[in-house]
């Protein structure tokens, strides 16, 4: 870069950071019935991303001086394209697919590591559907070919979703083909299939908590749901506290002192815990030996019920003092007392089903 050197030909190395940065594939098979995508624009001609059929072959004289290609663009809208034998040139032209000629790609100076710059000099296309699992999302295909394997690593994969991918992209199961051998395929099936991932138990739970009835059963679900942090996939202080005011009753815990705890109401919980870490959120917390605080705990689902926040702060305060008093200085058990909380309370005298309140652990179990 800036040595303004004549351009030399590429090292595999460059090349291969040259392919990422361009659309143009390093490799193109010409064969008759192909089907590309063009990966530029010629105004009044075609587009980026139009497919065609290339019905005739070039010759190597042809590709050696970098003449344009012929191809058979497809009209707009054509979602299925094949190739059929059968047909024609004019058949096809008849059918609405108009002749363009497809040339090389616009030069473009990439600049890669190392201080180093590049070009790729290639035909503007690139093979229709040749694609990764992600690329290929939300396409319907008339068939498919593709490759899974537990022991080449360059067809491994590691998520189940994109596994659901491959078998989705066919309108039959027949159309979808696996290329390999059948029993490392069969191998590689069932591994994605019972493979757990950190996101697994966490999907899981969330799926019981929001479900009217679980998943595995009829039976009428809990009047009060807990949402436990044990299937967090990261670390407990990356759990993302809500941002709405619909009001919470928390638990702190000091982290200087962890026998020291508090319990509060609010409505907006993001702004009392800077409150309390800041010293103005309570006197029992202003001391500050005992900041930072964390939050241990919280009920949410009371929709500004300010009556239902006092009571629910009121009782687990008191059965969180009669627990010490009986030598119970367990916090979570302190915790599961919004459950006892919970169960005693009535629609008629609140206006809201236990149903809708939430207890969030923020500890593992």
């Amino acid at each position: 870069m800036y040595s303004y050197q004549d351009w030399s030909s590429a090292s595999e190395t460059t090349s291969a950071q040259l392919e990422q940065k361009v659309k143009e594939p390093n490799t193109l098979l010409f064969f008759k019935g192909a089907i590309f995508d063009m990966t530029f624009n010629v105004d009044g001609k075609f587009s980026n991303t139009q497919t065609a059929i290339l019905y005739d072959v070039p010759s190597e004289e042809d590709l050696l001086n970098w003449r344009k290609i012929k191809e058979l663009k497809a009209p707009v809208g054509l979602k299925e394209i094949g190739f059929n034998p059968l047909l024609s040139r004019e058949s096809y032209i008849e059918r609405g697919f108009v002749e363009v000629e497809v040339g090389t790609a616009p030069e473009r100076t990439q600049y890669l590591p190392g201080h180093k710059q590049a070009r790729q000099k290639q035909y503007g296309l690139k093979h229709h559907v040749t694609s990764t699992i992600h690329a290929a999302m939300g396409n319907t295909l008339s068939t498919m070919a593709t490759e899974i394997s537990l022991q080449n690593s360059h067809f491994h994969m590691g998520d189940k979703g994109q596994m659901i991918i491959i078998l989705s992209r066919t309108k039959r199961a027949r159309d979808t083909i696996f290329v390999g051998d059948k029993d490392d395929t069969l191998a590689a099936l069932k591994h994605l299939l019972t493979h757990k991932t950190q996101w697994t138990d966490y999907m899981e739970d969330v799926l019981q908590l929001i479900t009217v009835q679980s998943l595995n059963t009829i039976e009428e679900r809990p009047h009060h749901q807990v949402m436990h942090q044990s299937s967090f996939p990261f670390q407990i202080c990356d759990v993302t506290l809500p941002q709405c005011n619909t009001g919470y009753v928390y638990m702190l815990i000091s982290m200087k002192d962890f026998n020291f705890s508090y319990i509060g109401k609010t409505n907006s919980i993001r702004r009392r815990i800077q409150e309390h870490n800041s010293g103005i959120g309570s006197v029992s917390t202003e001391p500050l030996h005992l900041q930072p605080y964390a939050l241990f705990a919280y009920v949410c689902g009371f929709n500004c019920q300010n009556d239902l926040l006092f009571y629910m702060e009121r009782e687990r305060k008191d059965i969180r003092d009669r627990l010490v008093r009986h030598g119970v200085n367990d916090q979570k058990a302190w915790v599961y007392t919004a459950d006892e909380v919970i169960s005693e309370l009535h629609e008629e005298d609140f206006g809201i089903q236990q149903s809708e309140l939430t207890l969030v652990c923020l500890f593992k179990e």
